[in-house]
């Protein structure tokens, strides 16, 4: 029974993270509202190489430049969220969804 959303980004830190992270939701809504947590795949700065798992973020999103790491997935808690940043595109999500496919070998 969380209130976080399905594509909104959120500065948290999570259980055994030192510092705070950025992160977005990617578990669905119903799943969202039903248990304790959401699952979450981090942004990053960090160069990282050209795979399909890791997708770069536009500069027009509420978290510019960057990007999302769908191999590194969280359970996250709505007591663990500092800020809500706002919401990606609707273009960027399917990019993500894209991501999590590669990730996790989904056809």
């Amino acid at each position: 029974m969380t209130t976080l959303v399905r594509g909104r980004v959120y500065r948290a830190r999570p259980s055994g993270f030192t510092d705070d992270k950025f992160f977005v939701v990617v578990s669905n809504n119903n799943r969202n509202r039903s248990l304790e947590s959401v699952l979450v795949v981090r942004f990053t700065t960090s160069a990282k190489p050209a795979i399909a798992s890791i997708v770069e973020i536009p500069s027009t999103e509420v978290l510019p430049g960057g990007r999302v790491v769908c191999d590194d997935i969280y359970d996250l808690y709505e007591d663990e969220v500092k800020a809500d940043i706002g919401a990606l595109s609707a273009k960027t999500m399917a990019a993500i969804n894209e991501g999590l496919k590669a990730a996790l070998s989904l056809t």
